[in-house]
């Protein structure tokens, strides 16, 4: 079985089968109509958008998951599509924006407190998908550039 901090860590792989590990560990995680680890996910998925964090096999390995097999809610199922498309609440393409210095951050406050607002934990755990991708894939995007 492997452990929170494991399944974290094989969504950075470059291994096809650990990026399956650790998408099998979050798909589905936590209960209500958005579980907490696809809310995860969308988070990590938002900042994809700005920011190239995750290797390419993890959205085709997500998009195959999410397409063939019931992992999670229909309603997830949902975010999850649209997250693969590049598709996300205006507060998060917000949040992109502002991280990627293309918006003003004195709105960052405003921003986050709509996030936050978003369900029960759908915010926070999104957002919470949002830190780890800055945490761990700025810092191979470091890496790889030094």
């Amino acid at each position: 079985m492997i452990e929170n901090k494991q399944a974290i860590g094989y969504l950075f792989s470059e291994n096809p089968v650990e990026i399956q590990h650790g998408l099998r560990y979050f798909i589905g995680r936590g209960q209500g109509l958005t579980p907490s680890g696809d809310d995860f996910l969308v988070g990590l998925l938002s900042l994809e958008k700005g920011f190239s964090i995750i290797d390419n096999q993890f959205e085709i390995i997500l998009e195959t998951f999410v397409s063939s097999e019931k992992l999670t809610t229909d309603i997830s199922e949902a975010y999850l599509q649209a997250a693969l498309k590049g598709r996300f609440s205006t507060s998060i393409n917000q949040l992109i924006d502002v991280l990627a210095g293309t918006k003003n951050k004195t709105a960052l406050p405003d921003i986050l407190t709509k996030i936050i607002q978003n369900g029960h934990t759908s915010g926070i755990d999104t957002l919470t998908g949002i830190l780890v991708g800055l945490l761990i894939g700025t810092k191979d995007i470091k890496k790889g550039a030094s």
